[in-house]
């Protein structure tokens, strides 16, 4: 995936959240895998969640004994999504409007684009 193709994608993601979001969770997400860079909107049970697994993956790779285990244990970790509250990818411009915000949408993108 080139950079501009994941800028539009997170931007896709933050408009659908503005124009068609209507749960009430207080902390909706946009969870990043940062080896495939897939990326989606989940709320904040599923970050929860994926960290719980992460501790596991850790503590595995720690008691690892033998370099088939570790690399298994490492590879998953690289696997560990990274979180970004979806407010922050959100401006509320002086009029009221909501849109998402290009600049922080573009921040996030440099993460994974160097």
């Amino acid at each position: 995936m080139k950079r501009e193709e994941f800028i539009v994608h997170l931007t896709d993601l933050v408009n659908d959240y503005i124009n068609f979001y209507v749960g009430n969770d207080a902390e909706p997400q946009i969870r990043i895998n940062p080896e495939s860079l897939n990326a989606e909107f989940v709320d904040s049970s599923e970050e929860l969640y994926d960290i719980d697994e992460s501790d596991a993956v850790v503590e595995e790779a720690a008691a690892a004994d033998d370099s088939a285990a570790e690399d298994a244990d490492d590879f998953q970790s690289a696997q560990n999504p990274d979180y970004y509250a979806i407010h922050s990818l959100v401006k509320i411009d002086s009029d009221g409007s909501v849109r998402a915000d290009a600049k922080a949408i573009e921040a996030v993108a440099d993460i994974y684009f160097r």
